[in-house]
């Protein structure tokens, strides 16, 4: 429920391969646990099955953050009891993933974003990291504005960029430019109280 109604899902509805694939992160993370609770491998076959469904849903880029998560929570949960499930997990994630990002990996380079392995590139990269500003919408996830209520057509007058330009948005780039297409990208905010609970689990 939290990953569902958090604002970074919201934020993506219009582009449903990424939200199909970040929503199999939750049942990942469930199987690791159950595998461990239960000392069952099968369980260790469930999350790599969901990790690989992460892939089959279409966007590579969500499937890798999905994979890395449930693969360090399997290595916290598992290491050194259950270190064998390791083996059925890579097994069915790999070969799942392979079916759809082995194509993805050949037309790649032939993309809109091909690879930049360049300083520039990399300068690139770092430049779309998170501004410290944005923190504060871990919990007023409006701090900065709502530009969602422009429309997605940038040539509309009413569009998300035009709504954000005329002061209904001020959240800013790396760069300092007016960036509405980053509410989405930078959505932070998944509820007051799941910090709260966050926070206890931490310190118990």
């Amino acid at each position: 429920v939290v990953l569902e109604l958090s604002a970074f899902m919201i934020g993506w509805l219009l582009l449903p391969t990424l939200i199909s694939s970040a929503a199999w992160l939750p049942w990942g993370l469930a199987a690791v646990e159950r595998a461990r609770r239960l000392g069952q491998a099968r369980w260790a076959a469930a999350a790599g099955g969901f990790c690989g469904l992460s892939a089959l849903a279409g966007h590579p880029q969500i499937w890798y953050y999905v994979a890395l998560c449930v693969g360090v929570a399997a290595l916290v949960r598992w290491i050194p009891r259950y270190w064998r499930y390791f083996v059925p997990f890579a097994a069915i994630v790999g070969l799942l993933s392979s079916a759809a990002l082995l194509p993805v990996l050949e037309l790649a380079p032939h993309g809109h974003r091909p690879p930049q392995k360049s300083a520039e590139g990399y300068k690139g990269f770092l430049s779309r990291s998170i501004p410290a500003s944005r923190l504060a919408t871990l919990v007023i996830p409006r701090f900065l504005g709502d530009p969602m209520k422009g429309t997605a057509e940038p040539t509309n007058p009413r569009s998300a960029v035009a709504y954000a330009q005329a002061g209904g948005y001020w959240g800013t780039d790396q760069a300092g430019a007016i960036a509405p297409g980053d509410y989405a990208e930078f959505g932070l905010y998944v509820g007051r109280v799941t910090l709260v609970l966050a926070l206890l689990g931490w310190l118990w």
